[in-house]
């Protein structure tokens, strides 16, 4: 039996998904308080990225067919405000599910050499974003989007209406 909204286990606390925001994002419970946890050692594609919302698709089938989830966050959040942390579905890290079926890159965050290693298999087999010729990483991937997400936009906009009203 699945777990969609499982418990979590995080040292002394229990916990419960909520949601899978997006591949490496997660939103549980902790007793009376949500807390959004950002998975250490991986990077996922982002939702508006090619297998963005595979990665999510396949995450939120993972933790529906867990028995059981656990949890291990570090002391001090990210800048966003994010608890940072590992999470184990049955046992199996969720970093490694998600690289090794090519969801994930390593790249940044790499030092784990298991985890290299599993993204050069996806990546040698040809799975998930590796399926693509030149995959963007999802870092390169928001820097443009910062750097021209409203300016492409509006640049869209302006086209369009001198298209309509030349």
């Amino acid at each position: 039996m699945g777990v969609a909204l499982g418990q979590v286990t995080t040292g002394r606390k229990n916990a419960t998904l909520v949601r899978v925001i997006d591949g490496d994002t997660y939103l549980l419970q902790v007793g009376t308080v949500r807390q959004t946890l950002r998975l250490l050692n991986v990077d996922c594609p982002e939702l508006s990225q090619a297998y963005g919302t595979e990665a999510t698709a396949h995450l939120n089938h993972w933790f529906a067919s867990a028995r059981q989830i656990a949890l291990k966050t570090n002391k001090y959040p990210d800048k966003y405000g994010r608890k940072l942390g590992h999470v184990w579905l049955d046992g199996k890290p969720v970093d490694s599910l998600l690289t090794v079926n090519g969801y994930a890159w390593v790249g940044r965050y790499g030092r784990n050499l298991k985890l290299r290693r599993l993204e050069q298999s996806a990546r040698i087999r040809g799975i998930g974003l590796w399926k693509q010729k030149n995959p963007v990483p999802p870092w390169v991937w928001r820097k443009r989007s910062i750097v021209h997400g409203r300016g492409a936009a509006r640049a869209v906009v302006n086209s369009f209406v001198r298209f309509i009203f030349p």
